[in-house]
């Protein structure tokens, strides 16, 4: 610390001292101590404006004196705040104290708001009235459909906070911005420009030929088989449905003899099996899925094959959490169900990642529900309109997820 006399010698220049105040001297780090300049005797001016004032104060001037407190640290982070804006602005009113019993809507009530106007609008008789209505439900199905066409939604609390220098975002938002099933989802811009994706697939594809000889993964270096199962012994109804046409177009023919019936493969997905299975799981859940990132992990997955046509699928992401598996999609044709092939990919798919906890989406209309209770899953909870942002905006099955979870 510097004393009062060290002070004033060295701010004095040419016999005559400068005045410190105490704004200066708290951020020079001087102590709090102000200094009156020397004046003569003979500047009678300048005595009287200094009696007058405890500050340096010119004598022309006609301004008020007032007193100067001294900086504390709470102005000092008020003029050094890095917020924009943080400054308070007196001619601007404050903002109004939110209201207690207002409730952000979330996206599955503005969707029911919405079915609710649209059934109101043919209910009412004032002209008036059904014109507000008519306004408000153009409002709301234009969010819904810039939704699904993945496209900005004008959001006046966030617009308020960007003019005001605030930029923080919901946390909550930002948590949940992307999904596991998310990850095999093409882009809606890229598949198709107006936002809305068409399935343009005719009939069934089928897997190219291939030699079937064993292969290494790439996500563990194991050695996989060509099959995991070949089963000769099943019989869907497909099958039987099939031998019982051949057998009555050829009973007037001598000696006909049916063709063996081929078995059907259980095998590890290929490059090759690619494009079937999106047709299909585009035909039975929603366009726009593409199980190429399968290819990194495929001891974690089962396509079933008779000959050359998939009958079903199921996938597993492995690292999906910490300690846990998440069960992306599991499908069976419809007419080669009822013959145990679901239950044996589950299976698999249980048996490859057996010390961790898998978990899956399911519909509470699917009948897939009771398949998963046998083998031990829980529903922990119901997420309302989770399928939202994957089904077109006409689709009229149900759109919310039970949330299942398997314990190991």
């Amino acid at each position: 610390m510097f004393s009062r006399e060290e002070v004033v010698e060295d701010v004095t220049t040419e016999g005559q001292d400068i005045c410190l105040n105490s704004e200066d001297a708290l951020y020079l780090g001087y102590p709090y101590d102000t200094v009156r300049p020397q004046i003569s005797q003979s500047d009678t001016s300048s005595i009287h404006s200094l009696q007058q004032s405890g500050h340096n104060y010119d004598s022309d001037s006609r301004s008020s004196p007032q007193h100067l407190d001294p900086p504390t640290s709470d102005d000092y982070e008020d003029r050094t705040r890095p917020q924009l804006n943080s400054i308070d602005m007196p001619w601007l009113e404050p903002d109004p104290p939110p209201a207690p019993d207002l409730v952000e809507v979330s996206e599955y009530e503005e969707i029911q708001l919405l079915k609710r106007v649209e059934n109101l609008i043919p209910k009412v008789k004032d002209s008036n009235k059904k014109a507000h209505l008519h306004r408000f439900r153009a409002k709301l199905a234009l969010r819904r459909l810039k939704r699904h066409k993945h496209l900005p939604i004008f959001d006046l609390d966030k617009t308020a906070r960007l003019l005001r220098g605030y930029i923080a975002d919901d946390p909550k938002v930002l948590m949940n911005a992307e999904r596991i099933l998310d990850r095999f989802q093409r882009s809606y811009l890229l598949d198709n420009l107006s936002g809305t994706v068409a399935s343009q697939q005719r009939g069934a594809a089928l897997v190219s030929r291939w030699e079937a000889a064993p292969f290494r993964s790439a996500y563990s270096g194991t050695l996989l088989r060509p099959y995991i199962r070949r089963d000769t012994s099943a019989r869907p109804l497909w099958l039987r449905l099939t031998d019982e046409l051949l057998t009555r177009t050829h009973r007037g023919e001598v000696g006909y003899v049916p063709r063996a019936p081929a078995s059907l493969d259980y095998c590890y997905v290929r490059p090759q099996h690619i494009a079937p299975v999106n047709a299909l799981l585009a035909q039975f859940f929603w366009p726009g899925i593409d199980m190429t990132e399968a290819l990194q992990h495929p001891e974690f997955s089962c396509v079933v094959t008779y000959r050359r046509l998939v009958v079903g699928c199921a996938f597993l992401v492995p690292d999906a959490g910490h300690n846990e598996a998440y069960i992306s999609f599991i499908l069976t044709r419809p007419e080669w169900r009822n013959a145990k092939i679901a239950t044996f990919m589950l299976y698999h798919l249980l048996q490859t990642c057996t010390g961790k906890d898998v978990t899956l989406h399911v519909s509470p209309t699917n009948p897939a529900i009771f398949l998963y209770q046998k083998f031990g899953f829980k529903v922990e909870e119901l997420i309302q309109d989770f399928y939202e942002k994957y089904y077109d905006i006409d689709y009229k099955g149900c759109r919310h997820a039970l949330f299942l979870r398997l314990v190991r």
